[in-house]
């Protein structure tokens, strides 16, 4: 076809489409919608008050909606009124409807934004088409007072931009409106009848501004019915979940407490309402720190603290998690604060049963070693020395009588010698120290004369005044430490001068391993190759702990503490412990 036969032909389509729509006009001026009994378009003020009559009645937003149908449906005279709404996932099914058939509905009610194309897509999303705008008003709508003469005058093309479901069904007239909040499109008003002329301009006008009206209220009534199910979301979180939490405001008077948290002190939740925190568990520690959290916004978290009830010190001590966090205006400043709780009691406690039973294991597992080790030394050792002595009277009976097994003798005797070597080696690997106060001074002497031989550096022992710990077990632990950070000094720092240094000042020892090599690797893992957690572990056996940190003028130092029973050398030390705070 020709640019001019095409142009030709669009023209044509645009004079038919204005004849049709000439005709519709003629047929509302002819007087067909007076004599089939629709009254004059309602009065707009008296229309505004029954739609927000409407508002204040409802008290769903289903009522309200089909109150507004009924409501359209007597201001238009119309045999059909839907109003749709736009749904979360585009589609706009009808909110509310009357006078349509079943089979109708279920074909048009789950129309798609996305995905179909009719004249109530087109209204909602605000994009007419070419042959939608004789038909369209200022304000948006598409209006149909003639549907039989509108489809003889489209194309083929143009009528698969219809479902064509409505002029399909055997209606005249339609109208679709759009509900608006605000600048956005939410929704539409579908009109249909199957006689003629029954929404003539002026009414669909009227309807346009008062729809506005039906935007809002719907709107508010989909931000209540989200606020009420939040609401019940939330409540039934705070009830149910397993915490305890507290809101107060910011001067700490309770607001609200969920059942768990008036429950761990045997009451009900109203009972807190009003009264103040501190004046129920008086703590000028605790309420520090909820009133830095008021005056810098900034939340509070601690774990596994101590809690002792201040008028009720018969409950014991208890162990929390527990987090304090700011409430904000939208400004900023802090009107409130929520205290979450979780009570750790149990685990810190099977925490502390497993740390009993994991030091007493490697107290029975080192007392054995230092069985074996004795036992190799007493036992095997003077066995094997009286077996070589025998062995070298033997060899000099031999040479007396020139016998030719004397050399065997002889290979026999530095056999049993190496033998004696190698099993002393083994006593001191079992039980590096001996069982005397003195024995881990000793120890770490003869551990620091080693490393310069077998390693060609520098390894220096300082003790300035005499340590004594009669506790095997624990010049065991602190001896294995120092064996540890050595060889990190030597394979990980490449040091080639290393000081361990012992000390001792009334019931605190400290024993510290210092190196000159590169330092802590960085990132430093304390899982792998360093052999970190296993010095900390050993430390916390005996009631201490290991600080690992590079050292002023270079290289890295290694410090273990612990305290021992004051004026007892060989007592066992004991654990240290956080005091308990009382709230």
């Amino acid at each position: 076809m020709t640019d001019q036969g095409a142009t030709e032909q669009q023209l044509q389509q645009a004079l038919a489409l204005g004849r049709a729509r000439i005709a519709e006009l003629e047929t509302v001026l002819a007087g067909q919608r007076g004599q089939l009994g629709h009254g004059p378009v309602p009065d707009r003020v008296a229309a505004t008050r029954d739609l927000l009559e409407l508002f204040a009645r409802g008290s769903t937003r289903q009522q309200y909606l089909d109150s507004v149908r009924d409501l359209l449906a007597r201001w238009t005279g119309c045999q059909c009124v839907g109003i749709r709404l736009v749904d979360v996932r585009e589609r706009i099914p009808y909110a509310t409807f009357c006078g349509f058939s079943r089979h109708f509905w279920e074909q048009e009610n789950q129309l798609s934004l996305a995905c179909d194309s009719c004249a109530c897509v087109r209204v909602v999303k605000g994009q007419p088409e070419p042959h939608d705008l004789p038909f369209m008003t200022p304000g948006g709508s598409f209006i149909l007072n003639d549907g039989t003469r509108f489809l003889e005058c489209l194309t083929d093309q143009q009528k698969t931009r219809f479902r064509g479901s409505c002029l399909a069904t055997g209606y005249r007239s339609l109208a679709v409106l759009p509900i608006r909040y605000r600048d956005s499109i939410i929704g539409a008003i579908h009109l249909t009848d199957a006689r003629p002329a029954m929404l003539p301009r002026e009414l669909v006008e009227f309807l346009e501004e008062v729809s506005p009206i039906i935007g809002e209220a719907a709107h508010r009534f989909d931000m209540e019915d989200s606020l009420r199910q939040t609401n019940e979301l939330l409540e039934s979180t705070f009830e149910s979940i397993d915490l305890h939490l507290a809101y107060m405001d910011s001067n700490f008077n309770f607001i609200r407490v969920n059942r768990g948290y008036a429950a761990a002190d045997g009451r009900e939740p109203g009972w807190y309402v009003g009264r103040n925190h501190f004046d129920l568990f008086p703590n000028a520690e605790n309420e520090r720190i909820f009133r830095q959290v008021v005056e810098t916004g900034v939340p509070y978290v601690v774990y596994e603290r101590p809690f002792e009830y201040a008028r009720s010190p018969q409950r014991g001590v208890t162990w929390w998690d527990w987090s304090l966090q700011p409430v904000k205006d939208a400004d900023g400043s802090v009107r409130g604060v929520v205290l979450c709780l979780v009570n750790v009691t149990e685990r810190k406690q099977a925490q502390h049963s497993v740390r009993q039973l994991e030091r007493q294991i490697l107290e029975v597992s080192s007392r054995e070693q230092r069985r074996i080790g004795q036992d190799l030394h007493d036992v095997l050792g003077q066995q094997l020395t009286g077996l070589a002595f025998l062995s070298r009277i033997l060899e000099q009976k031999l040479v007396e009588k020139a016998a030719p097994e004397a050399d065997d003798a002889r290979r026999m005797g530095e056999i049993i010698k190496q033998a004696i070597s190698q099993t002393r080696a083994l006593a001191r690997g079992l039980c590096p120290i001996a069982p005397k106060a003195e024995g881990l001074m000793a120890a770490l002497q003869a551990f620091a004369d080693n490393v310069e031989e077998y390693y060609g550096i520098s390894c220096r022992f300082c003790c300035e005044q005499p340590v004594l710990v009669d506790d095997v077990a624990v010049a065991t632990h602190l001896y294995h430490i120092v064996q540890e950070a050595v060889n990190n000094a030597i394979k990980h720092g490449k040091s080639d001068q290393v000081t361990i240094s012992l000390c001792r000042k009334g019931d605190a020892l400290r024993l510290a391993v210092r190196d000159n090599g590169q330092g802590l690797p960085q990132p430093m893992n304390r899982g792998k190759g360093l052999g970190l957690s296993i010095m900390s572990y050993r430390a916390g056996m005996i009631g201490g702990s290991v600080d690992v940190k590079p050292h002023d003028e270079g290289g890295t130092i290694v410090v273990c503490t612990c305290r021992l029973a004051p004026g007892a050398a060989g007592a066992e030390p004991g654990i240290s412990k956080a005091e308990p705070i009382q709230a």
